[in-house]
């Protein structure tokens, strides 16, 4: 088939983008950035306190980001209003989303706070440790907002 030929057939779509819909993903992910870039430049050792505050500074933001998207519209979803999807209905704002999201952060708050201790007596690299919590983190939540089939 000539590739052209599918082009013109193809129906352009405008996508719906809203990156306020995807806010805590977004806050996580850059904390993950952040402790990594931490890690890789940080001498010290007890880089640990400082990759740990990092994360919890990122999820603790990341649960008011969810907490204030919770208030801003997907609690009337829950009243039989439709939901608020953007990217083209990849991504669906609703409070059940947000609450699985919520438990996702302050399950992953609670691990960084008992790994603090934790990542001396194993003697683990926190930064490492942090960083892939953190990114774990994203992709559970990113599981969480699948549409449905």
């Amino acid at each position: 088939m000539n590739f052209f030929l599918a082009l013109q057939s193809a129906q352009v779509t405008v996508p719906d983008i809203d990156f306020a819909i995807i806010l805590p993903e977004i806050i996580v992910t850059v904390a993950g950035l952040l402790v990594m870039l931490i890690d890789a430049f940080q001498k010290r050792t007890d880089a640990r306190w400082v990759t740990g505050g990092v994360s919890i500074v990122g999820l603790v933001a990341a649960a008011f980001a969810c907490i204030w998207l919770w208030t801003a519209g997907a609690g009337a979803a829950g009243s039989g209003v439709a939901a608020h999807e953007a990217f083209n209905g990849m991504i669906v704002l609703d409070s059940m989303r947000l609450s699985f999201t919520l438990v996702f952060l302050v399950v992953s708050l609670l691990t960084v706070l008992v790994s603090m201790i934790w990542v001396e007596w194993e003697r683990l690299p926190a930064g490492e440790f942090h960083c892939l919590l953190l990114f774990a983190t994203v992709g559970i939540q990113t599981k969480a907002i699948e549409p449905k089939a």
